[in-house]
């Protein structure tokens, strides 16, 4: 992997499945051979990597691999090894000099420079201005790259507040929706182990997650494709062997599965609720994991993509059924042998901020009623799909705390169950244990 630093913002970005070589004292960028030939997902996640035509000849395990010649993107630099790359002040940044304007941009300035801009009120954090400002000069660079330096930023300025005025005007309600979402769309959080499960697949190890329901495991998968650039193939609960290898129509063609694409053509695959799928299912994918090729209906032989990779998970450790998960299958040891590490993933509090907008008084309710039904042992799942909907303000706008839990949250339970799980609470006093007393009625 290497590091690449955005110029304009100093952002650091992490690229894997590519690495710096020397070619004739010349360092020059290549994929690496496990993934000697990054396709479309790849450029996308990674816009700071542009994809080349030429291809280097690489050794990997005793075999030579011809891996594509990529270079860095217009606005960006490789970080120095040994460095680990942070975000700069934006009081820095705002130093760099802006393009000159053109004498077309003299003349839009001199028209428009009468025009005061509004001064932060007594209530706006003067930081607040300061970043405004260095977001409309970050957008004045990019629009004078694109336009060759005809647009200065007293200009840009005044289109911006003409249009959102219109807007405004227009659509108020619509506007006011969309800056709060853009204010609840924070960064990516990930699961504990991430970088660990990342690494593994990226090496070619095949991971197994398990954990709760709603614990995130298919949120994590996807991430991990994104993250290694990946296409992203999945399915769940496996009854038939054709499920995963496909079978042949009337026609003599081969209806294809979400494994064969990613076998055959490359990608991550993630069989969710693999602990319930059938022993046949099982075994066709131990044989093509195993040999590392699979005999696939219509097409023949078929040898497994170097990019292909496995995830699978379930709410079980492959042991059989247990009182919470009762339709679990207990899988034999070749199955188990498959996958080179387990990863637990449980509730996550940083990720549950993330999902209720950092509501703390409701991820600090989930959290307590979580430990009070573990304390009296009735088998109740309230995962990151409950918290989400007890979040969601159009839910919390026409109903009642008191009918949210009773739909979601509590749904399934008796008074009686419910009155239990009430008295085990920690925290009586938030609104949502309230509310939960009045569902007991108690």
């Amino acid at each position: 992997m290497i590091k690449v630093k955005n110029l304009s913002t100093n952002e650091i970005t992490t690229v894997y499945n590519v690495k710096t070589i020397e070619v004739n004292d010349v360092q020059i960028i290549v994929a690496e051979p496990q993934c000697p030939n990054p396709q479309g997902r790849f450029f996308r996640n990674y816009p700071c990597m542009v994809d080349g035509s030429e291809f280097v000849t690489l050794e990997s395990k005793g075999q030579e691999v011809a891996c594509k010649v990529l270079s860095l993107a217009e606005g960006y630099e490789l970080c120095e090894k040994g460095k680990r790359g942070k975000r700069v002040p934006k009081e820095e940044s705002a130093t760099e000099p802006t393009t000159e304007p053109t004498t077309e941009a003299t003349e839009t300035t001199e028209a428009t420079t009468t025009e005061q801009q509004p001064e932060p009120t007594a209530t706006e954090p003067r930081q607040a201005a300061e970043t405004a400002d260095d977001d409309a000069a970050l957008l004045l660079r990019i629009i004078q790259r694109q336009k060759g330096g005809s647009v200065d930023e007293n200009t840009v300025r005044r289109m911006i507040a003409e249009e959102l005025a219109k807007y405004a005007q227009a659509e108020p309600k619509k506007v006011q929706m969309a800056a709060k979402k853009a204010t609840q769309k924070g960064e990516e959080v990930y699961c504990e182990g991430f970088k660990k499960i990342v690494r593994n697949i990226r090496l070619g190890y095949n991971v197994y997650m398990y954990g709760p329901a709603g614990s995130g495991k298919s949120h994590t998968a996807e991430q991990v494709a994104e993250a290694l650039g990946l296409d992203y193939y999945a399915q769940t609960t496996i009854q038939f062997a054709h499920d995963v290898r496909g079978y042949g129509d009337a026609g003599g063609n081969l209806v294809d599965t979400p494994f064969y694409k990613a076998f055959s053509e490359g990608g991550l695959y993630f069989q969710d609720e693999y602990d319930r799928s059938c022993a046949e299912a099982a075994i066709v994918l131990n044989t093509a994991l195993a040999n590392g090729y699979y005999d696939f209906p219509v097409v023949g032989r078929v040898k497994a993509h170097p990019n292909f990779r496995f995830i699978a998970a379930g709410n079980t450790l492959m042991q059989g059924a247990d009182e919470e998960y009762v339709t679990g299958q207990q899988l034999d040891a070749s199955s188990v042998d498959r996958f080179a590490t387990f990863v637990k993933l449980d509730y996550d509090r940083r990720i549950e901020l993330r999902i209720t907008n950092n509501d703390v008084e409701l991820v600090d309710f989930v959290g307590d009623l979580r430990q009070a039904i573990t304390a009296t042992g009735i088998k109740h799942v309230v995962s990151y799909r409950a918290s989400k909907y007890m979040a969601d303000p159009d839910v919390r706008a026409e109903d009642t705390l008191a009918e949210i839990l009773t739909d979601c949250t509590l749904k399934g339970l008796d008074r009686d169950a419910i009155r239990e799980i009430y008295g085990r609470l920690n925290n009586k006093r938030s609104q949502w244990a309230v509310a939960m007393k009045e569902v007991a009625g108690e």
